[in-house]
């Protein structure tokens, strides 16, 4: 139900666990046992555990923005690169010879000083083209969020 926005954010280094087609009573017991928040766009499931967000249908900037205001989390302006957007743990940077041995374009490779790797599935991250667009829908979420221009997003 909510992929996309355990992707966007991981994106903005927060932990979130996510699995797909895992029985309700599981996620409460889940989230319950590792004190996590359950985001859910179940309201049923929602009322099964005391520390539940319900999050109302609607795009990615709706729930993000859901999130952030339940619990008064200020967004970064810069995607951290701290987490695997698709795993969830946490990035490495990626030696020299990880670099050259990772098949990217010689132009990223030139481009880039800072290449993540995660250390869990292999996927590599770089701040390219793509993070306009992110700081951009940031920018956006902040400023319904109310958060000033200087407000520093908690770790």
């Amino acid at each position: 139900m909510l992929g996309t926005l355990a992707k966007w954010l991981r994106l903005l280094g927060h932990d979130c666990s996510y699995e797909r087609d895992i029985a309700d009573e599981r996620l409460v017991e889940v989230a319950r046992g590792e004190g996590r928040i359950l985001l859910t766009r179940d309201r049923r499931v929602a009322g099964k555990s005391p520390r539940a967000l319900y999050i109302p249908p609607g795009n990615i900037d709706d729930e993000l923005f859901a999130v952030h205001a339940a619990l008064s989390l200020v967004p970064p302006a810069h995607p951290p690169t701290t987490r695997c957007s698709i795993c969830n743990a946490l990035l490495v940077l990626a030696g020299p010879g990880e670099r050259r041995a990772s098949g990217l374009p010689p132009r990223v490779l030139e481009d880039h000083r800072a290449i993540w790797r995660c250390p869990n599935c292999a996927r590599l991250y770089w701040q390219g083209t793509h993070v306009a667009s992110m700081e951009e829908r940031l920018a956006r979420l902040r400023a319904r969020l109310g958060a000033p221009e200087d407000a520093q997003a908690a770790p």
